[in-house]
């Protein structure tokens, strides 16, 4: 099946009708003036229409060589490759946010987008390790257990709406408990739970079923997704774009619970994150924390799908091309 692991950068497209109308505009505009300058039977004689040409031919070139680029960007997969990987590693839950308040935009483009771009980045990052997912509002779900099937994951992950959600909330104590029960119950190493939320618990007492947790040897890592000051919930009434109202008719503004987020971590003897230090980067240093564990599965060999890319092929396709360009120039 075809996908772009990183879809978000095909917006980069928008450069080129941007560029071809500008390029328009200004071919305009030099006509006008040449209008105004001379008339149309002298033109032929002042203009050199191969020049045209060839400006026309350079720019299509470029255009279609930072296509490429762009696409290359994007990074192009289809097809499957089946991989094995030593399960030296340790088992972890993801613990995916799904309340409305994550379709706050004071993170671009949004919480629960941003939130989904991680969990991939750490599905990715993790292989080889057993993953699992629980998705979480007003209750927790388990949405996948412990698995080393990446494609799955990657597939539940993008589909997370607040929809699956039959209530609303942020029931973080609850998603703690439920991958506690996803854990074999003589695992007592090697086993982690990553929580990625912007906080805002309105449902149970996550601190108190943190402590209960890590005693039993889970390792908790969160992730605060979202800003200190917030915003409003973009909400939809008869139609009409609006944003969340409380039952006085406020704008309900939701921020991020950091505090919160930070004791849990705290408390499962694992690292805090913010968003905005970058989902790369956070995925970086969960694997070494995770790699710090005691493991309870030493060389177990298990196999999984990964998508097979071909960025390198529009990378040196679009680099060929504006190096072509860049040659092909009158003498």
């Amino acid at each position: 099946m075809f996908r772009f692991e990183h879809p978000l950068h095909l917006w980069a497209l928008l450069i080129i009708p941007i560029s071809v109308g500008l390029y328009w505009w200004l071919r305009q505009s030099n006509q006008q003036r040449l209008d105004r300058f001379s008339a149309a039977k002298l033109q032929s004689y002042l203009i050199d229409n191969q020049e045209n040409k060839r400006n026309n031919i350079r720019l299509g070139v470029t255009l279609l060589g930072i296509i490429c680029l762009i696409v290359a960007w994007a990074n192009p997969q289809w097809g499957e490759r089946k991989e094995e990987a030593q399960n030296s590693k340790s088992d972890v839950f993801i613990a995916l946010d799904i309340s409305q308040s994550m379709f706050c935009n004071d993170v671009s483009p949004n919480r629960l987008e941003r939130a989904k771009i991680l969990a991939n980045e750490l599905t990715e990052t993790l292989k080889g390790d057993r993953i699992g997912l629980i998705f979480f509002a007003g209750n927790a779900y388990l949405q996948m257990p412990l698995t080393a099937d990446v494609s799955a994951a990657q597939m539940f992950i993008k589909s997370a709406n607040p929809d699956q959600a039959p209530t609303q909330g942020t029931a973080i104590g609850a998603a703690i408990s439920l991958a506690q029960k996803g854990f074999a119950a003589e695992n007592k190493h090697g086993k982690a739970l990553i929580v990625i939320s912007d906080g805002e618990d309105h449902e149970d007492d996550a601190v108190k079923t943190a402590q209960t947790a890590s005693d039993d040897g889970l390792v908790i890592c969160t992730v605060a997704v979202g800003t200190p000051d917030g915003g409003f919930i973009p909400m939809q009434y008869a139609g009409q774009s609006g944003v969340k109202m409380d039952d006085k008719g406020q704008p309900v503004r939701t921020r991020i619970n950091e505090k919160m987020m930070q004791e849990l971590a705290a408390i499962g003897h694992g690292n805090y994150y913010n968003i905005l230090s970058g989902e790369t980067a956070i995925a970086s240093d969960v694997q070494q924390v995770l790699s710090k564990l005691e493991k309870s599965n030493k060389g177990v060999s298990m196999a999984f799908t990964a998508k097979e890319s071909y960025f390198q092929w529009f990378l040196a396709l679009g680099m060929l091309l504006i190096l072509g360009e860049f040659l092909y120039r009158k003498p």
